[in-house]
């Protein structure tokens, strides 16, 4: 596992000084050298019906891309809506977030050597 120590943030919740992104991926039940490769057509959705996907949570944001082709990103603020209601990703005042959440869920995928970085397909705002 390419984790972290997080007993700092379990020991004291209301810290600061944790800076460090959290990073999940969702590969359905494919594991190790099995997510090397992204699956296309039902095999991307095989065990659940949700595309393969990576979740950044960062601060009070929270940003998804899910590895499907031209799909729209997703970008929360999680402090004034919880339920994730309103997708930030589009408006124009919260491109630079998107795009810096955007490298750091592309960099906590490289320093988790997560082989199918580099092969995610563009996201809507991409093309």
């Amino acid at each position: 596992m390419h984790g972290r120590d997080i007993r700092p943030l379990l020991a004291n919740p209301e810290t600061t000084e944790w800076k460090s992104p959290l990073l999940m991926t969702h590969t359905s039940r494919n594991y190790g050298a099995e997510t090397n490769e992204i699956p296309t057509g039902d095999a991307l959705v095989a065990s659940s019906g949700v595309p393969w996907y990576a979740l950044l949570r960062d601060g009070k944001y929270k940003y998804i891309r899910t590895l499907v082709a031209g799909e729209t990103e997703e970008l929360y603020d999680l402090e004034r809506d919880p339920e994730e209601l309103t997708n930030l990703a589009a408006r124009p005042d919260q491109r630079k977030r998107l795009e810096e959440l955007r490298g750091k869920a592309i960099a906590e995928l490289r320093r988790t050597d997560a082989k199918f970085v580099d092969r995610m397909p563009p996201t809507k705002a991409q093309r």
